[in-house]
């Protein structure tokens, strides 16, 4: 039994650099803690001759001689770790004593809380960009809803300066009818003097209406300049509008293909 003792006096010193971490070992008997090689970063707690307690994770490993993996929470030495009891055996497979080996988690776990808090981000900055997508989307449709109708206001301006036009081309017809009445009232003398009167009153109403009608005219060419210039922005709002839509629809799927990463990373570290 020595001789077991004594070659793992000679490894056990060597573990660490050979695996190249930092971890705590003892070398136990059946009763008590032989030898302790302390981590360069943490100790746990135990002095070379403390006598093995049963329930412990040493103590359980000689006993049932067998393997015993466990997580020490951080409640018990302010930090948790893993520990790994490992049954040293003689030639007849009885339990003399145990490696004890203790793996500090405090990285692990500080990497395992930053990925899942880096994935609760991730899942929550995706659902903004969901809602900030849905509501491009709409507003592209709203950008389009104005456009046709304006595009429909400038058709009715053109039905209407279509009108204009042909009151106006009336009013000019009027005036030079009533012109050529008074010019034949005035050949007739004493008999064409009412249908004179007649002929001044149509012409007047000629030059009210070709006056009316020059004004909405006017009024309908600045109402076309008007909506010529709302629709080049909107056109323009347009523009920027597809290309925001598009941008947040490459941003959401990138964003999801990270989710999804992060999540697997999540996973991953959990699992080791």
């Amino acid at each position: 039994m020595n001789e077991i003792f004594d070659a793992y006096k000679l490894v056990l010193p060597q573990l660490k650099e050979m695996l190249q971490e930092d971890i705590s070992i003892a070398l136990c008997d059946t009763t008590k803690i032989v030898k302790n090689y302390a981590a360069d970063s943490f100790s746990i707690p135990g002095n070379e001759g403390d006598i093995l307690k049963p329930g412990e994770p040493i103590w359980e490993a000689i006993n049932q001689n067998k393997l015993m993996v466990g997580i020490v929470p951080k409640e018990y030495y302010g930090f948790s770790f893993q520990a790994i009891s490992y049954p040293i055996k003689d030639n007849n497979g009885q339990a003399i004593g145990c490696v004890a080996i203790g793996k500090d988690l405090t990285n692990k776990i500080n990497f395992e809380e930053s990925t899942e808090s880096l994935f609760a981000t991730l899942e929550q900055t995706n659902a903004s960009i969901q809602e900030l997508n849905q509501g491009s989307e709409k507003l592209f449709s709203i950008i389009n809803d104005i456009v046709n109708s304006v595009k429909e206001s400038e058709k009715s301006i053109q039905k209407n300066a279509e009108i204009v036009k042909s009151i106006h081309d009336i009013a000019t017809q009027s005036n030079l009818l009533g012109l050529n009445a008074a010019i034949e009232a005035s050949r007739a003398g004493e008999f064409g003097r009412g249908f004179s009167v007649v002929a001044t009153e149509m012409r007047k109403l000629a030059h009210i209406s070709k006056q009316s009608a020059d004004n909405v005219s006017k009024d309908l060419e600045e109402m076309k300049k008007n909506m010529d210039a709302v629709l080049e922005i909107v056109d323009k709002a347009v523009e920027v509008s597809e290309s925001q839509n598009l941008t947040t629809k490459e941003i959401s799927s990138a964003l999801e293909e990270i989710t999804k990463s992060s999540e697997k990373i999540v996973t991953h570290v959990k699992e080791l």
